[in-house]
């Protein structure tokens, strides 16, 4: 145990699949998001997207862990701090197993990374068997922050967990640089008219919410869907 390295969490998916491979954690990120009771307490240092670098390098870590579409914008702050990063792809589902197992044979916890993914895996096939034989809706996957507001593609995980069920993604249909989330206009959500609309919060979930209810509640465009009048809307 003296020789456990020092591993700094920077995201709430890095911090879960850490913990849950027994990894001791030293430090982790700030969040309103629930983390297992063992880590809630650690020491934060700061919001993902933008982590007070001071604080991780306080903690003389051995390893950084955060997630790779954050690279870009802190990789240069983080060579310059010397602090040892490693970027974990998330953003579908065959990511987090994968990086379930990279987490696994980095830290020796190969056979508990591999429960891990067969428990993963496990969920999946019962979902599927449930999904069987159902006609395919179309789904509108929308990600909300207090500032905006924007589409997942099949290529966020949640984007790609529907399509594995079989759900028909209305962005399949629109014109957009391939990326895990796109922007859309209320016109465009009103001619597709899915059959189901599923919301997802980030950053600040309550202020999130909260947008979401005023924006279909006061907006005409969203009243019109036949998600909302169907009682469709699902909150992720």
């Amino acid at each position: 145990e003296e020789d456990a390295p020092v591993v700094v969490a920077g995201t709430v998916s890095a911090a879960r699949i850490l913990h849950g491979l027994g990894v001791e954690l030293t430090a982790v990120p700030q969040t309103e998001k629930t983390l297992p009771d063992e880590i809630a307490s650690l020491p934060s240092i700061g919001q993902p997207m933008n982590p007070d670098l001071e604080l991780v390098k306080s903690h003389n870590p051995d390893y950084f862990i955060t997630d790779s579409t954050l690279e870009e914008s802190l990789s240069e702050s983080l060579a310059e701090q010397n602090i040892e990063t490693i970027f974990l792809t998330t953003s579908g589902y065959d990511d987090i197993l994968a990086a379930i197992t990279s987490m696994g044979e980095q830290f020796g916890k190969e056979d508990t990374a591999r429960a891990m993914t067969e428990h993963i895996t496990d969920l999946e096939g019962q979902a599927m068997a449930l999904a069987e034989g159902k006609e395919p809706l179309s789904v509108a996957i929308i990600f909300g922050t207090p500032e905006e507001f924007m589409l997942a593609t099949g290529m966020s995980y949640a984007g790609d967990l529907a399509a594995r069920l079989g759900a028909e993604n209305i962005t399949a249909s629109m014109e957009n640089p391939p990326s895990p989330y796109v922007p859309f206009s209320l016109e465009t959500m009103a001619e597709l008219d899915p059959d189901v609309i599923l919301r997802m919060t980030h950053v600040n979930p309550e202020e999130s919410k909260k947008m979401f209810d005023e924006e279909f509640n006061n907006n005409s465009f969203y009243s019109a869907l036949s998600a909302v009048k169907n009682d469709r809307v699902i909150d992720l």
